[in-house]
């Protein structure tokens, strides 16, 4: 399955090396983007910059 995954680099609850070994379990394309300045709301917090990903990633994979 196509993946796009978000992160946001202030959240607490998963550390940047998780994160980032993700994609060691992902067989397909693989996005992995950083949001340095959010943390785990990013759509709260990072609408502006989320929802174009979101919208082109499933543009691209549908």
């Amino acid at each position: 399955m196509p993946t796009l995954y978000v992160w946001g680099a202030q959240g607490t609850k998963l550390g940047r090396t998780a994160a980032t070994n993700t994609a060691e379990f992902v067989d397909a394309a693989y996005r992995f983007e950083v949001f340095d300045n959010a943390g785990h709301w990013l759509p709260e917090e990072a609408a502006n910059r989320v929802n174009p990903l979101m919208l082109a990633h499933l543009s691209a994979h549908s």
